[in-house]
């Protein structure tokens, strides 16, 4: 996520929006419940922030944003802090 948002922060908006996307295919695979959501929370906060930067309407950056908060959400239901 690191290398998508720093390709964001240059300008390459692309090339970060593609790493964004394979990031989520890999995390999509992973087994575990507690680093799935966490994983894809990241992945869908870092697509919002790379919309952000792109100036694109609100409605699609808070978009993203829900999307992230709701399996950040899961992942502290499923563990063992509840919020």
């Amino acid at each position: 996520m690191a290398q998508a948002l720093s390709y964001a922060y240059l300008g390459f908006f692309e090339k970060a929006l593609k790493i964004n996307k394979d990031a989520e295919v890999i995390c999509s695979k992973i087994k575990d419940n507690d680093e799935f959501y966490s994983s894809l929370g990241q992945v869908y906060a870092g697509r919002a922030e790379i919309k952000h930067l792109q100036y694109k309407a609100f409605k699609e950056v808070l978009a993203f944003e829900l999307k992230s908060l709701g399996y950040y959400k899961k992942f502290f239901i499923i563990g063992d802090i509840s919020i």
